[in-house]
């Protein structure tokens, strides 16, 4: 998540504007940057690529506007992909959510208690919304500088015991450097059509909102046989039928070296 005009960046709209839009998958590339403090327990920031070309602020003030976010959109479920190419500590982590955690203790509180994944990396049974991603999902490979997309298993085995994740993005490369940008002149045709095929449980895009019309909101509700998206999002929700596991998550998936975290806020 990089928001902006400059050569690595790979959105151009806010994260509120992004659940207005209805994207349900949020990615963001973190990194410890600063001695914790008050406003930024984790003292881990948000960086794309490194903290020294992009830094967008900390961990915690991104949490909070997709909180926020979230409070305008009750019944739905966020999901976080964290990249931390440097490893941030568990106990760094847990600090940086926990702290917001006051405003949603009720929720959090059902959250902690309901979650029963296994999967762990490191000491994380103090921390159960931590998981190891790819004991979950698998993904198709990443950065890719060519079409048409390979949707091939690259991350791990095993693929019809985990949820798909399909990096739909397509990147373009400095030459001799090995350094790897979003692609921006393809985008109009790169996101205009689903081809078919397995549906994955999540997608990553570049660029939201391009096209704005028939673009990856319109080919999400494809993959989800909604045909009338406003009747979808305007219907009253209800829990009806719904457990409690199903009702409160809250996962932060270790996908060493990336956390995902899905929320659900009620």
């Amino acid at each position: 998540m990089a928001i902006g005009p400059h050569i690595v960046d790979n959105q151009c709209t806010s994260v509120t504007a992004q659940l207005d839009l209805g994207i349900r998958l949020l990615q963001a590339q973190v990194h410890p940057w600063s001695p914790s403090s008050d406003s930024n327990p984790s003292g881990i920031s948000l960086c794309h690529i490194s903290c020294y070309s992009q830094n967008v602020g900390y961990l915690e003030s991104w949490l909070k506007e997709v909180f926020d976010g979230m409070d305008q959109h009750p019944s739905e479920i966020v999901t976080l992909l964290l990249t931390n190419p440097e490893m941030a500590s568990v106990d760094d982590w847990a600090a940086g959510f926990e702290s917001l955690a006051a405003h949603f203790q009720e929720r959090l509180a059902d959250v902690w208690r309901h979650e029963e994944y296994e999967q762990h990396i490191g000491d994380l049974s103090k921390f159960r919304y931590i998981m190891n991603e790819f004991g979950n999902v698998w993904e198709n490979p990443y950065n890719q500088t060519s079409l048409p997309f390979k949707c091939s298993v690259d991350r791990r085995k095993n693929p019809m015991d985990r949820l798909g994740l399909i990096n739909h993005i397509l990147n373009d490369e400095v030459v001799g450097t090995g350094i790897k940008y979003a692609d921006k002149d393809l985008l109009e045709k790169l996101m205009a059509r689903w081809h078919g095929g397995a549906r994955p449980t999540f997608v990553l895009a570049n660029f939201s909102n391009v096209p704005k019309q028939d673009g990856p909101v319109v080919a999400a509700n494809i993959l989800n046989d909604i045909t009338d998206a406003d009747t979808v999002a305007n219907a009253p929700f209800t829990s009806a039928g719904l457990n409690k596991e199903a009702q409160y998550r809250l996962l932060i998936k270790i996908l060493m070296p990336t956390f995902m975290t899905t929320f659900v806020m009620m």
